[in-house]
């Protein structure tokens, strides 16, 4: 897009910067209100979805191999791993359940091995006489999370997801107050301009 003079561009910068902070504001709200709403049922929508596309991505590599099979001469080995995805991707979405659990297993030992880490580096630092507290709180932190998540997966799932639609419920209004923002700046550019332009006009009947 041209532009006439300078302003008209930084004028038109603005209009696309109101636009995307007002879509990407009212999208982040409608998801992390339904993230609040309905944390356990977006768990399984979640699921579903990366359950698909494994199968998808297997499904497409098995006939990917296939076809490159008649035109040379690959290994059969080569299609284990689409058919692993496509098995992957069924598995997933016959068993939800199952999935979140393993899921939320892997980020206790995560968050578990973290917190190890933490308190080690921790131990090694508070030899050498420097601070710290920051790296063994860092440390609580992490092992809390693992305990929690290992005594109930799907409740601190359910709680993550819960937390996850907060923040983006304020996301979103923090976007739609940029936007806000910007429309004042839009408005207070125009009135600069108009007053530039009246003291031009003023100068000239001088």
């Amino acid at each position: 897009m041209y532009y006439n003079n300078p302003m008209e561009e930084v004028m038109g910068k603005l209009r696309e910067i109101k636009s995307i902070a007002v879509l990407f504001g009212i999208i982040s709200i409608v998801l992390g209100i339904v993230l609040v709403v309905i944390p356990g049922q977006t768990q399984l929508i979640i699921n579903t979805i990366v359950g698909v596309a494994l199968l998808v991505v297997g499904l497409i590599g098995i006939f990917g191999f296939a076809s490159l099979k008649k035109k040379s001469n690959h290994s059969g080995a080569m299609v284990i791993l689409p058919v692993v995805i496509a098995i992957l991707g069924l598995f997933v979405l016959l068993n939800p359940d199952v999935t979140i659990f393993t899921v939320g297993i892997l980020m206790a030992v995560f968050a578990l091995v973290m917190a190890i880490d933490n308190f080690m580096i921790a131990l090694n630092s508070k030899k050498r006489g420097e601070d710290t507290k920051a790296i063994v709180i860092f440390g609580v932190i992490h092992l809390v999370f693992a305990i929690l998540m290992a005594w109930n997966v799907f409740a601190t799932m359910t709680a993550i997801v819960m937390i996850a639609g907060i923040y983006l419920i304020v996301n979103g209004v923090t976007m739609l107050a940029v936007s806000s923002i910007v429309n004042n700046v839009e408005e207070i550019t125009y009135e600069i301009e108009e007053s530039i332009d009246k003291s031009k006009h003023g100068d000239r009947f001088r």
